[in-house]
């Protein structure tokens, strides 16, 4: 017995001592515990026959095939972490993705190339911030058939660029010491054109000696009615913008161009929302509430 326990001490102290020698400084967790530092792998680390780690025929530099109905790989965000996986170019010529997922496949296999599943309520589940020309989101399957020859070059061959924007707005922050208070709900970027636009006011505004008020949505100013024309927000709730007649004067069916309203192609544009009321100033309003959705195209 004190044999087989004295051979097993032996065997741990020697995988220990060349665990030490062949990492040096690094970081080694087992269990969860530090032990060392992280581990330096310079070659192929093999499991069970399998190239798991390095470069052996066909395989990445990291490798992971589950034996069994299990995550291949799955990570667990602590308190303080940063990003669960972080891929990052330094070559300003590499021109392959960053991230590629292969589904391939192609005997009817249900499962998805890639699933989001976010439950954060204060953020989106996927966030795509690209650059002006190369745009933020491309979808491959649907990009036109480019054209091609002597001066001809193509900037964009198939970018998703339609986005809504939803924001609401309070009696609070219609705070003034008068009758009309405009304040900016969104500023559009240059070459955006608005498709969509609607503003659901969802509570009335009324308070003090209150008897009347209303809404409007435009451009540049204060009172400005391009997109959404003045309508009564004192009586109940109501939603401006299912019907031509709500529409403000540069987006209503017969001012629209291609289908929307583009207020700048050169420069930004900033939307207000005013609120006009009667018979008393807006700091004096105890309730009222309006959630405004914004539909647009980027060019």
């Amino acid at each position: 017995m004190f044999k087989r326990h004295f051979k097993g001490w032996i065997l741990t102290a020697l995988i220990s001592i060349l665990v030490l020698v062949g990492v040096g400084n690094s970081e080694l967790y087992i269990n969860g515990i530090k032990t060392l530092g992280s581990i330096v792998i310079d070659g192929t680390l093999y499991v069970s026959g399998t190239a798991r780690f390095g470069t052996d025929t066909g395989a990445g530099q990291v490798n992971i095939t589950p034996a069994s109905a299990i995550d291949g790989l799955a990570i667990t965000m602590g308190a303080n972490a940063a990003r669960g996986i972080y891929v990052t170019n330094t070559d300003a010529t590499h021109t392959t993705p960053l991230v590629f997922i292969d589904q391939n496949e192609t005997a009817g296999a249900a499962a998805y190339a890639l699933h989001v599943d976010s439950e954060n309520a204060a953020g989106p589940a996927v966030f795509a911030d690209g650059t002006a020309t190369g745009g933020d989101l491309r979808l491959g399957s649907s990009v036109i058939t480019v054209g091609s020859g002597a001066g001809i070059t193509v900037n964009q061959p198939g970018n998703a660029n339609s986005q809504l924007y939803k924001v609401t707005t309070t009696y609070a922050a219609y705070t003034d010491a008068d009758t009309t208070k405009g304040i900016v709900i969104a500023t559009l970027p240059a070459k955006t054109k608005i498709v969509g636009f609607y503003a659901d006011t969802t509570a009335a505004y009324t308070g003090g000696v209150t008897n009347a008020a209303t809404l409007v949505v435009g451009i540049t100013a204060e009172s400005a009615a391009e997109i959404i024309a003045s309508h009564n927000v004192f009586a109940g709730a109501i939603l401006a913008g299912d019907a031509d007649a709500e529409m403000g004067t540069s987006i209503t069916r017969a001012a629209a161009i291609q289908g929307g309203y583009m207020p700048s192609w050169t420069g930004t544009t900033a939307i207000y929302a005013t609120l006009v009321i009667v018979n008393d100033i807006t700091s004096n309003l105890t309730a009222g509430s309006t959630t405004f959705y914004i539909q647009t195209e980027r060019y």
